[in-house]
Order: structure tokens, then C-alpha cells, then sequence
């Protein structure tokens, strides 16, 4: 969901009203953001069609003036905000794993109302138990091996589940530390 303010930038960067810092440090932004990114090409879009229905628009562009009394409608400043919505999980943090059994640990990285990136550890030798997924999920291998499905992945490998299969119990004989992008629909609440 897309703020007010921030919907404002993006129509004051479409005119062309921000000051050139402005449009830089809103650029910054639009660059990280696919939702805030299709906003700007849905209205950028809008704009040409409702430009072209005009005819042409190579007429008169609006005075100083006009111009002038716009920009003294606009807040004082347009500004990105002082802590943008980003967060980092640090390697050098060693709190944040969760033991689960016996030789299996998970350190939850992010959540969103879609989905769950964990990583988990697990000691040689360990099993995890079979289990159904409501979405899909994805696990890459950051070390170690894992067998699943009666398969074995190593460092570097990739393997995706669609929603509505089921996993037979996995298992490493070397241990491993996976990252994996869950369904929210699979993962604990807490």
C-alpha cells in the first residue's frame, strides 16, 4: 500500500515540480519499490492518453507565473522519509534462532502477510518430519546437503514445492543451514 505523501511525490514527479534533489532522492525510492514503480508507469501512461486526446500538446507551456503560484501550493520541502521501511538481520547477531528439536534451529529473517524467510540449521544426522504445503515453498542449500523427496541437494542447489504437495521426511547426513521462502500459510504465526 502506497501513502499518501509518498502518491503525492509520484504525481509531483510526473509534472516535473520536484526540485532536483527531490526528483533524485524520490528516484532513489522508485527504484526499490515494483508497486510504487507501477503506480508511476499506470499514471505516466494515463498521462500520454490523456495528452494525446488533447491533440497537440506542443502548445504554450504554462507561464513563470502559473508555475510560481502552483509551487506555493506545494508543502515547503518534499522529502524522503528519515528511515526508510528497510530492516537487516546481521550475520555478527547471533540471537534470533529458535531451537525447534533436537539438532534443527530456525533464525526468522522476514515476514510479510505473503510469505516467511527463515534459515534453518540442521546437525548431521537429523530428520525433518513429512509435511503438507499449503504454498509453495522454496529452499536454497547455503551448506551442507539435505535429501529430499529422496534426492540429495548440496551447497549451491535450489529446490521448489508448489502449494497442495506433500514432503516425505527430509534428512542430512552432514548437516546443513538452508534459506527458505515459505508460504505464511505454512509458517508458525509467532
Amino acid at each position: 500500500m502506497i501513502d499518501e505523501t509518498t502518491q503525492s511525490q509520484a504525481f509531483l514527479y510526473l509534472l516535473g515540480a520536484l526540485s532536483e534533489e527531490s526528483a533524485r532522492e524520490f528516484e532513489t525510492i522508485l527504484a526499490s519499490n515494483a508497486e510504487l514503480e507501477a503506480l508511476v508507469r499506470d499514471w505516466r501512461r494515463m498521462i500520454g492518453r490523456m495528452s494525446e486526446s488533447l491533440g497537440d500538446s506542443s502548445g504554450p507551456a504554462p507561464s513563470a507565473t502559473v508555475k510560481k503560484r502552483l509551487l506555493e501550493r506545494l508543502p515547503a520541502k518534499q522529502t524522503v522519509p528519515a528511515n526508510p521501511p528497510f530492516s537487516f538481520v546481521l550475520h555478527s547477531d547471533k540471537q534470533g534462532w529458535t531451537r525447534l528439536r533436537k539438532g534443527r534451529e530456525v533464525r526468522r529473517l522476514t515476514r510479510t502477510k505473503d510469505y516467511v524467510v527463515v534459515l534453518v540449521k540442521m546437525a548431521a544426522g537429523t530428520h525433518y518430519p513429512s509435511h503438507d504445503h499449503l504454498g509453495p515453498e522454496e529452499c536454497y542449500v547455503v551448506e551442507g546437503t539435505l535429501e529430499i523427496g529422496g534426492r540429495e541437494i548440496k551447497e549451491g542447489d535450489f529446490h521448489h514445492a508448489e502449494g497442495g504437495t506433500h514432503h516425505t521426511d527430509s534428512f542430512t547426513r552432514t548437516g546443513c543451514t538452508c534459506l527458505l521462502m515459505i508460504s505464511a500459510l505454512d509458517a508458525p504465526k509467532a
